[in-house]
């Protein structure tokens, strides 16, 4: 096939043991990529070559020290397998394999998926043969990093690795959508907090004004009238809330006006000066203040 993707070049850098795992590792890339092309169908000697020609500067140079006897061939790609083979030391160490094997547990981010496939690429080496894969269901359920999703495995009868496999990824899939319920109600109750206190404020707010208005603006809190009011006699009056709405006069004995502005002051009028105690009896007001004080002969 003309869409087949080779492999990368050999890197035979680090330890003997690294180079030994990514030539192993080369060797099954190029395997897949013989049969993907359809070159494994062709002549011994076409794949030899194939293989000197992928493998890169660093794996040519290891071809190169080569020797081969009177049966031996450098056109024979089998021989050739062999020669890497004894090059890096790729006699299977059983022991080891299997002590990866058992030891393997779950990283931290990994998905359940994720860590079967780790398990089973472990395994190819370790000649369970039968007992693979109830083995990598043990192992599974061993290294497993979630207590509760070990729980679930234990107490499922009959439990296989294909079983295993869909426990996992179901109580991933139901993890992830509760801590997405979760976000979803953390956003929608902060929001409801700040529109409650938006609103809180806004009526605070409102309150305020009236009772400030209520008991009429104080001079520097706005700006001055062009002419004094009318009923208070304070330049800085707002008249929807004029403190002199509901005063009783003490002058002519009418509502709706200071004494000081009074135009019957000084006509027969009765004097314009009153106890704080009296003003406070008499006005709806909740707080006082003096504005102005005056005394009428």
């Amino acid at each position: 096939m003309e869409h087949a993707r080779p492999p990368p070049e050999l890197n035979v850098e680090g330890s003997a043991a690294l180079r030994a795992e990514a030539w192993k590792k080369w060797w099954k890339q190029f395997s897949v990529f013989l049969k993907a092309s359809g070159v494994n169908k062709e002549a011994k000697d076409v794949q030899a070559c194939l293989l000197v020609n992928l493998i890169g500067a660093e794996g040519y140079e290891i071809f190169s020290t080569f020797t081969y006897t009177k049966e031996e061939s450098a056109d024979d790609i089998d021989c050739v397998k062999k020669k890497f083979d004894n090059h890096f030391g790729t006699k299977v160490n059983v022991t080891m394999l299997r002590f990866k094997f058992f030891t393997r547990n779950q990283n931290p981010g990994e998905t359940a998926s994720q860590y079967v496939t780790a398990l089973k690429l472990l395994s190819q080496g370790c000649e369970f043969e039968l007992l693979n894969d109830g083995l990598i269901r043990d192992r599974l359920v061993c290294g497993i990093s979630s207590n509760v999703v070990r729980d679930r495995l234990l107490r499922t009868d009959g439990l296989t690795l294909e079983k295993a496999i869909q426990v996992c990824e179901a109580q991933e899939m139901s993890s992830e959508e509760g801590r997405q319920i979760e976000q979803a109600q953390a956003s929608a109750s902060s929001s409801t907090q700040v529109d409650a206190v938006g609103r809180a404020s806004a009526g605070r707010g409102r309150r305020g004004r009236g009772r400030r208005g209520a008991r009429g603006a104080r001079p520097g809190l706005r700006a001055p009238r062009a002419a004094p009011c009318a009923r208070c006699g304070s330049p800085y009056c707002d008249t929807e809330y004029c403190p002199a709405a509901n005063v009783m006069c003490y002058v002519c004995d009418t509502r709706g006006h200071f004494a000081k502005v009074c135009t019957k002051r000084g006509k027969g009028g009765r004097v314009d000066c009153v106890s704080v105690a009296d003003y406070a009896e008499n006005s709806d007001d909740d707080e006082l203040y003096v504005d102005v004080l005056s005394t009428s002969i």
